[in-house]
């Protein structure tokens, strides 16, 4: 089993990858370790989340972990880089670039941050269970959309949505082949005008998260 420190471990996986595009590194540039709280999925007894690798030089390395609260096993999912040059790289696993290979085992070591710092111990925190109810029948394709009641609320004059498309076949998305039978939308909708945006989008197969993308600066157009 791969074992990674939180900050100069997660270096080594990544810095072999980055030479060949131009890019160096050093250990002791990593200057924070954060926890993504907007960028969370929680599944059953399993939470995907982002820890969020902040380097002195400006470039960034969020690293998507999936976490079973019962057993404590970690599985690195992926880590979506981003350079000081403006240069973004998904790698799958610990050296799949761009293309989706499935998670790999990871344990942090006893004395690093994700194991001492209580605000990274994410089984901890208070992530709500999350509450599906079909807002329709399936399709003729035998997909169905959900809402998650736990993390659809509304706030001031915006309603702030999850839905979810629980699809009958796994699907592949076109970018990284990455596969998916579950879609989480975190949708904003203003309710002066009935217009509407996409904020994030997660996909899931199973109860892991395969691929993600952030639209927080998306403008409103009419919802359907």
């Amino acid at each position: 089993m791969m074992r990674f420190t939180s900050a100069y471990g997660l270096f080594l996986a990544t810095s072999v990858l980055l030479p060949s595009y131009g890019y160096a590194l050093e250990a002791n540039d990593v200057t924070r370790v954060d926890w993504d709280k907007d960028n969370t999925v929680h599944m059953g007894s399993s939470i995907n989340t982002v820890y969020r690798i902040m380097m002195a030089g400006g470039s960034r390395n969020d690293l998507w972990l999936n976490i079973d609260c019962n057993t404590q096993t970690k599985t690195l999912l992926y880590m979506n880089l981003q350079t000081p040059v403006g240069k973004d790289l998904r790698v799958y696993g610990s050296r799949s670039i761009g293309r989706y290979i499935p998670g790999i085992p990871f344990e942090p070591d006893a004395d690093s941050l994700m194991s001492t710092d209580p605000a990274l111990n994410i089984c901890q925190q208070k992530i709500p269970q999350p509450r599906w109810v079909g807002l329709s029948l399936p399709d003729k394709n035998a997909d169905q959309l959900f809402i998650d009641l736990s993390s659809s609320y509304r706030q001031g004059s915006l309603l702030k949505l999850r839905l979810g498309t629980d699809y009958a076949q796994i699907h592949r998305d076109e970018k990284y082949t990455a596969p998916y039978d579950f879609r989480i939308q975190q949708m904003q909708v203003n309710c002066h005008n009935h217009r509407a945006r996409i904020e994030r989008t997660f996909s899931l197969n199973g109860s892991v998260v395969s691929d993600n993308s952030i639209t927080t600066d998306a403008n409103f157009s009419p919802a359907l």
